[in-house]
Formats: C-alpha cells, sequence, structure tokens
C-alpha cells in the first residue's frame, strides 16, 4: 500500500509531479463509484461525513448503493438535479479530488458519462494530462463477435476515446467494472478485455503500454487489493496510480490559464471567483491577466488582477492557498471586478483564456487546420457548418476551404479535394461566426486542438496549425 498524505500537509515547495487524471466512459458504468470508494478506503472521508452520505442515497436516490459516487457529485443540489431529470445519479460537472501518493500530486477529474452534459465532458478531458476508461462487464457485447468492436461497446465508450484522442491525452488503463454483477468470472472478465483491446486496435492505441484490471467498487474489490478475484495477479486500481509516469513541463512557455464558462462564481463577502487550468507558464498573487477571446469581442482589454490564489477546492479535498501556480495546477482565483463591464457575466457566455499583457493570449475568426473525419454519414463539403469545441469554448464555424488530402502513403494530395470522406485526413480552413482563443500548433500545441461537433455528435477533431485572421 502507498501512503496518502492529507491535502494539507502536501509541501508545495517541493519539486512534485502534477498529474491531472480523468476517469472516462459511458455513464453509470462506476467512475465516480470507484473514485469515491478510493477516497473512503484511504481516508479522505470520515465515517461521519460516509452516513451523511448514505442518507442522501436513501433520501433522495432510494438507493445506497449510489453512496461513493455522491462523495464526487458537486452536493445535494447537483444529486437533486439529477433525480428530477430521471438521470439519478449521474455526473452533472466535473468534479476534482486530490491525493498525494509516492511523488506524484494527482488530481482526479470525475467527468460526466450523460449525453446531456458532452461539454461538460469535453471539458474534463482537456483538463486532463491521461485517463483511465471504464467500462461496465455486463455493458459489452462478449457474444456477437462478427460485430465491429465499436458496436460491441456503449455510445458513450466510443465517445470518450475519440475525445481523448482530439486532445492528445494517452489513456494509461482500463479497468472492467462491476465485476459483482457478473460473479467476478475470469471468463467474462477476459471475453471483455479482448473486445476493449479489439477496439483500442482499430482507433491505432497501443495496447501495449495499456494496464488492464478488474473491478467492483462498491466492494472495494480492485481498489486497493484483491479478495473475490483471486484469479487475477495484476494491478488494483492504487497500484495503476503508483505506476503512471507523465510528467508536463511548460512553465517556461507563456502564461495561459482556461476557464470553463461554467467555473465562474460570485463568493459572498469575497468577490468574483474563477476555477481554471494553469496550461502554461505560471500564475501568481497581484499579477495583472488579460482574458480572450471576450477582449476581442468588446475590442477593450478585459483586465484583472489576481488576489489571492489556491488549489483548488474539491471534493473531499479542502483548497490550499497558494502564491504561485505552475502549470497543471487547477486553481481557484479570486479577481478584482472590472471597472466597465460585468466580468461574471462575461466570463458566463464564453470560455476563456487568461495571459498576461505583455504576452496575452492568440485569437482567430479564420485558421487553417490538419483534421480528421471520425465519422459522418456522408461526405462533407464546403460550406458544412459544425460547432468547434476549442478546448474551453465552443463557436460554430463554417468550413470555408479544402486544400488537400492525406493519402495512404503519408503523402499530401491536392487533387481530390472536393468533399473529406469518414476516415480522410485533411488540411482546411475554418471561419468562425465570432473569435475564440486558440494558438497555433507550432508554438502551444495543447491550445491549438478541437473538436469538432454537430446534431449527430462527435465529427472529427483537429489541430489549428495557422491563423488568418
Amino acid at each position: 500500500m502507498y501512503e496518502h498524505a492529507c491535502c494539507e500537509e502536501i509541501e508545495m515547495e517541493e519539486k512534485k509531479i502534477i498529474v491531472n487524471l480523468s476517469l472516462v466512459g459511458h455513464t453509470w458504468h462506476g467512475k465516480s463509484t470507484i473514485l469515491g470508494r478510493f477516497l473512503w478506503e484511504i481516508g479522505r472521508v470520515s465515517d461521519r461525513e460516509m452516513e451523511k452520505y448514505k442518507k442522501m442515497a436513501r433520501d433522495i436516490i432510494g438507493d445506497t448503493t449510489h453512496v461513493y459516487s455522491l462523495i464526487l457529485h458537486r452536493g445535494r443540489e447537483e444529486i437533486e438535479k439529477t433525480s428530477e431529470r430521471g438521470i439519478i445519479g449521474s455526473t452533472v460537472m466535473t468534479s476534482h479530488a486530490r491525493v498525494e501518493i509516492s511523488n506524484k500530486l494527482i488530481t482526479f477529474i470525475d467527468t460526466p458519462g450523460h449525453p446531456m452534459f458532452k461539454k461538460n465532458k469535453i471539458y474534463g478531458i482537456f483538463q486532463s494530462d491521461c485517463a483511465i476508461l471504464v467500462v461496465e462487464a455486463d455493458e459489452i457485447n462478449i457474444k456477437e463477435k462478427a460485430l465491429e468492436p465499436e458496436k460491441r461497446v456503449k455510445p458513450g465508450t466510443i465517445e470518450a476515446l475519440h475525445i481523448l484522442r482530439s486532445f492528445e491525452v494517452p489513456l494509461v488503463a482500463v479497468t472492467i467494472s462491476k465485476m459483482d454483477e457478473v460473479d467476478y468470472s475470469m471468463e467474462k472478465y477476459e471475453r471483455c478485455v479482448d473486445v476493449i483491446q479489439s477496439l483500442l486496435g482499430s482507433l491505432h492505441y497501443d495496447t501495449d503500454s495499456i494496464f488492464f484490471f478488474p473491478t467492483a467498487a462498491l466492494h472495494g474489490e480492485g481498489i486497493r487489493e484483491y479478495s473475490q478475484i483471486k484469479w487475477f495477479d495484476g494491478p488494483t486500481f492504487e497500484d495503476v496510480l503508483g505506476s503512471i509516469n507523465i510528467y508536463v513541463e511548460r512553465e517556461e512557455q507563456p502564461l495561459r490559464l482556461t476557464v470553463y464558462s461554467s467555473e465562474v462564481y460570485t463568493i459572498p463577502g469575497r468577490g468574483l471567483a474563477i476555477r481554471g487550468t494553469v496550461e502554461s507558464g505560471a500564475l501568481e498573487r497581484d499579477n495583472e491577466i488579460i482574458f480572450q477571446p471576450i477582449s476581442e469581442i468588446l475590442k477593450q482589454d478585459i483586465r484583472t488582477r489576481v488576489r489571492s490564489l489556491q488549489l483548488t477546492k474539491a471534493q473531499a479535498t479542502p483548497g490550499i492557498p497558494i502564491e504561485r501556480a505552475v502549470p497543471r495546477n487547477i486553481v481557484g482565483a479570486l479577481i478584482t471586478e472590472h471597472p466597465k463591464f460585468d466580468l461574471h457575466s462575461l466570463l458566463e457566455h464564453y470560455g476563456n483564456v487568461a495571459g498576461t499583457l505583455k504576452n496575452p493570449p492568440q485569437t482567430a475568426t479564420k485558421f487553417e487546420a490538419e483534421i480528421f473525419l471520425i465519422e459522418h454519414p456522408t461526405p462533407i463539403l464546403r460550406g458544412h457548418s459544425p460547432s468547434l469545441n476549442v478546448h474551453v469554448d465552443q463557436a460554430p464555424a463554417t468550413l470555408s476551404d479544402i486544400f488537400e488530402k492525406r493519402k495512404g502513403d503519408g503523402d499530401w494530395d491536392p487533387a481530390d479535394v472536393k468533399s473529406i470522406r469518414s476516415g480522410e485526413q485533411a488540411r482546411v480552413e475554418f471561419s468562425l461566426l465570432r473569435p475564440v482563443a486558440v494558438e497555433e500548433s507550432e508554438n502551444l500545441p495543447w491550445l491549438s486542438r478541437f473538436v469538432i461537433r454537430s446534431g449527430i455528435g462527435i465529427e472529427g477533431f483537429g489541430k489549428c496549425t495557422k491563423i488568418i485572421e
């Protein structure tokens, strides 16, 4: 077992590897339960708090099996909201929890699986440095072997994998969850793993570098040890956390702080607060920052001063006041109001990126991009009008030009550019109805990436290669 430091004990001046880890997958496959059970087992949730969650599960949901997942929900209001909508227990907003393990400060990101909250799911995955895919054992079609792999799993599973690819987030592990519902069957587990490995192979994942392990989180199986699944001698959830070896070094790059539109708050007696991720550079107390794209939209410098900083308060995790935030820190910041504009309202309407006045974030209303079309029922043509999820922002766009497509040998061909079909990669131009904050891939690649969406779902993904205007 690993030693886990309480967040109050974490010495931030020590050099630690900062990792943002998301759990992704279809709705109700057990993501929140895995995280909640782990937090309880390592002592992050007291017995008294557990009694509170049991009462909420009993009174609101009518089912105490949801008790661990409630640890990751954002309070009673969110739980009641999902109950009213008939999607009891679903995660609405991304939830966070921090834990120190070995020399790593891991922030868990519990992402929504329900299609109603797709925008929040995209945001949660964008925040991640790596991910674990959660797939329920009894939800995998292991009988119809003739079916293509993507038709043997739930759509939320496929979608999560596509979003991971869009933002180039590594998949470090897959857990086959709720093994208690298939009587801890080794045969069922192995056949599920076969299906997922085939699926990952079809999406060009290197399955040799991905851990596979079973869990039954409601009973603690596979979280820190195995008691029922004696036939499995691989890693537990905790072991996988200890093995993660991902380090993001971007402190020498310009400051970029991404702020999602739903993460803006007015705290009574304290003022305006934002929650965001330091993508690069460093953010310090008293820094003056400028927001894009709202500055470009209003043709005014929308700037503010950082009054205070903390590693963000999270589920079962208190906030930690800090003087300086570094890349991959998810932080809460109290900021000054704008003398002319309602900054709270502006930040709620758009996903923004903050930077310094000397090196502000780039914006675009037209840019060139390399895209990959995952799936579309028909070839897409010039004039196609999808929505682009550009990291934390979302804006309507038009495919204004197609320059060339990649051939099977890897070379680019400008000959056949009338349309783009599923499975094809192309160099294109997008025009947007309003500015978005986006960077060119050669400069800040992590802020150049976007997801292409329409009414049918996620169509593809791409990266901005050149800002035109």
